[in-house]
């Protein structure tokens, strides 16, 4: 099963940007409080979570900087190769579902 659940802060408000092939989507910055602190004194992680279509539109309408909401969604996989045909891996996370907090 790919699934992931967070419960967190959007660290910024979401801005909703369009792909060269004219498909909607949005970068949610989100902070997720630790059940411990780090050694450095954190107690967040910061996670970049992307959304398409109708659910980055809604995301950016009703999320603000601060917000408090639950998202769940999956780890997508991408792969390119870089000029000398060299094959990156990036790992994104794709959000699917969310639920804002009053």
């Amino acid at each position: 099963m790919n699934e992931f659940k967070f419960y967190g802060t959007a660290l910024e408000t979401p801005i909703l940007m369009e792909s060269e092939s004219g498909n909607k989507y949005c970068n949610i910055l989100m902070g997720v409080e630790k059940s411990f602190k780090s050694q450095d004194g954190n107690d967040f992680d910061h996670f970049k979570i992307t959304c398409f279509k109708n659910m980055a539109e809604d995301v950016c309408e009703k999320l603000k900087k601060g917000g408090k909401f639950i998202i769940k969604g999956r780890l997508q996989e991408n792969r390119f190769n870089k000029e000398n045909g060299e094959a990156v891996y990036k790992a994104e996370l794709v959000g699917e579902r969310v639920e804002y907090i009053c």
